[in-house]
């Protein structure tokens, strides 16, 4: 005799494509949450643009489930399918993209739309989550992994440090494009190394990149010289607008030092400079992202004043 789940105690989730019937409650979710996350940590904003948001989900609104118990909305999900040279076909969840009270809601929700992806031949799947143990347990449960990390620190605790004799600092123009990709790829070297083994990764688009990044006058690239010559480089720009970030904040990447010029605190001189620098212009956060698995940077980067405030889980489902 079959029995249903509601039987055993079990609150049956029902689930179905949002519509202009959920999407207030889907959003209210979403603002109670980041409200939570705010006050328990206080370098992630609390802030969304309700308006907004609701848009964008129902202009979205294929890409989105929503899972329901007893007519009430308990959780969504949404993922957006994307294709590069890195990853291939992936999907990708922003923190905007999940609510959720239980980790079996979660499961049903991913069940679903993984399969969805799974049909489109997009096998990778990437989600940013909160870094706390609440809300990445229930992600590591469902087969994901640590990937990347987003620390987050207020300029205002950013003291300016002198480079050691025989260093200057000045701005990169597209004159100095190889040397920039010389330096970045100081960092791909680092992470082909053990334990992060990040290995075949591409680089065919790293020239039309950095071309533009130079060309960006949006983009403060720094290069510290040593005898006329670049031995570190640095970039900041404005963070686009993201659930979780302030709007005054500044992001912080492409951070390398020469081999032969390391440990001398080049780089804390340098990063310091460059956040201090987008202080004067108005921003009052800066942001940057590490892998996981590299240990050093994890160290250097919360050494330096950055606290973790949201993490990059990512799986590859198959058997490869």
């Amino acid at each position: 005799m079959y029995l249903p789940a509601s039987y055993y105690g079990v609150k049956v989730t029902k689930l179905e494509p949002l519509s202009s019937a959920t999407v207030e409650a889907v959003v209210a979710l979403v603002v109670a949450r980041q409200r939570a996350l705010a006050v328990a940590q206080p370098l992630i904003s609390p802030h969304v643009d309700a308006e907004f948001l609701a848009s964008a989900l129902l202009s979205a609104a294929s890409d989105v489930l929503v899972a329901l118990q007893a007519r009430q909305v308990v959780g969504h999900l949404r993922g957006t399918t994307l294709e590069n040279e890195v990853f291939g076909k992936s999907v990708w969840i922003n923190p905007e993209g999940l609510t959720y009270d239980t980790t079996d809601i979660l499961a049903t929700l991913y069940s679903e739309l993984g399969a969805r992806w799974l049909a489109n031949d997009a096998t990778r799947h990437f989600v940013w989550v909160p870094t706390n143990e609440v809300d990445r347990e229930p992600w590591l449960e469902l087969g994901f992994s640590f990937m990347h990390q987003r620390g987050t620190l207020a300029l205002s605790k950013v003291t300016p440090l002198s480079l050691p004799n025989g260093y200057t600092i000045r701005r990169g123009s597209l004159d100095d494009l190889d040397a920039a990709i010389e330096l970045d790829l100081i960092i791909q070297r680092a992470q082909e190394q053990g334990p992060s083994f990040s290995l075949n990764f591409p680089n065919s688009q790293q020239r039309n990149e950095w071309t533009e990044t130079l060309e960006d006058p949006d983009v403060t690239h720094l290069f510290v010289e040593s005898n006329g010559l670049p031995i570190a480089q640095c970039a900041t720009f404005a963070l686009p607008q993201r659930l979780g970030s302030f709007p005054e904040t500044v992001h912080l990447s492409a951070v390398s030092v020469r081999d032969d010029h390391q440990r001398r605190g080049i780089a804390r001189a340098m990063v310091s400079f460059a956040l201090h620098h987008a202080r004067s212009q108005g921003f009052i956060y800066g942001e940057t992202n590490w892998r996981v698995t590299n240990r050093y940077a994890a160290h250097y980067w919360t050494n330096f004043g950055f606290t973790p405030t949201y993490t990059r889980l990512q799986r590859r489902v198959g058997t490869d």
